[in-house]
């Protein structure tokens, strides 16, 4: 997964949830990545009743270049979202 990308990896895609939901793009979404889970399925179709478990054994995450943090208080955090 190329997280210090610009843009979204060939093909896959993105769609707003709600009215209000803010334009999807790739550097937002990982500039706040705080689980990592796999979903299976397509999320425009019907598959509701297609459920199955997985698993997943030996896997493996590698960190490729050093990712730049900021230290900062909940109160600046809260107030990027406004009021």
């Amino acid at each position: 997964m190329p997280s210090q990308s610009d843009t979204w990896p060939d093909g896959w895609s993105s769609f707003a949830l709600g009215p209000d939901a803010p334009e999807p793009g790739w550097v937002s979404l990982m500039a706040d990545v705080d689980p990592l889970g796999f979903h299976h399925g397509d999320p425009t179709c019907f598959y509701i009743f297609q459920m199955w478990d997985l698993g997943l054994d030996s896997a493996a995450i590698t960190l490729e270049d050093a990712v730049r943090v900021e230290v900062s208080t909940w109160s600046r955090v809260k107030g990027l979202f406004g009021d």
